[in-house]
């Protein structure tokens, strides 16, 4: 852990310490989503339905990077705690192993990405959903990964780093939509790319 966090001697004090990053985490992380969908709606109505739609599953996608790096996060925690290292560095890999093959998984879905979105009542705009979707499935080995190890960073009681990269990453979100969407004038297809920028 970092120098001055200890959770036996000093409680309150290292509690607060981590926690106030998490929270700015949280904050800009809901941010993250509002600036895509005011640039986007900029676009056009049509637009701004597609990214919405989309929304959902790609939080799905980014929250699967979360729940496998809470999982290693814990079993590393304790691990280390008893001073079993082999045991937290073999989590840690099942975890990296985990991301590859959910995201593996993610990607061959894109076949059945039009059943998909019918079975989740998507049929308005379907093809724009699908211009969305479909690279950030084939590329969300990224996002399962950048989600991952935020949380894996906790281990060691660092919760800066997670949230000056999310911050980092909505200042450049501002910057570059615009800049793809309108000067480079690539629409919606532009959000994709802009977020294999980020990540």
């Amino acid at each position: 852990m970092e120098n001055n966090i200890d959770l036996v001697s000093a409680p309150k004090k290292s509690f607060w310490k981590l926690s106030i990053p998490i929270i700015c985490f949280l904050i800009f992380n809901a941010a993250y989503s509002l600036v895509d969908m005011f640039w986007v709606s900029m676009i056009s109505g049509d637009a701004f339905f597609a990214i919405g739609a989309s929304m959902p599953i790609f939080v799905l996608i980014c929250s699967i990077g979360d729940s496998i790096g809470q999982g290693t996060n814990s079993i590393m925690s304790r691990s280390i705690g008893f001073k079993h290292y082999e045991t937290s560095y073999n989590a840690l890999i099942h975890g990296i192993i985990s991301c590859i093959i959910i995201s593996l998984i993610i990607a061959c879905l894109i076949n059945y990405l039009d059943e998909l979105l019918r079975l989740i009542l998507i049929t308005e705009h379907a093809n724009l959903v699908k211009i969305y979707l479909i690279p950030i499935c084939l590329s969300s080995l990224i996002f399962i990964f950048s989600n991952f190890f935020c949380e894996t960073f906790q281990v060691e009681g660092n919760s800066k780093t997670p949230t000056l990269v999310i911050i980092f990453s909505n200042i450049l979100n501002l910057a570059l939509d615009p800049l793809f969407i309108f000067t480079f004038k690539l629409g919606i297809s532009a959000q994709h790319m802009r977020q294999l920028c980020l990540h």
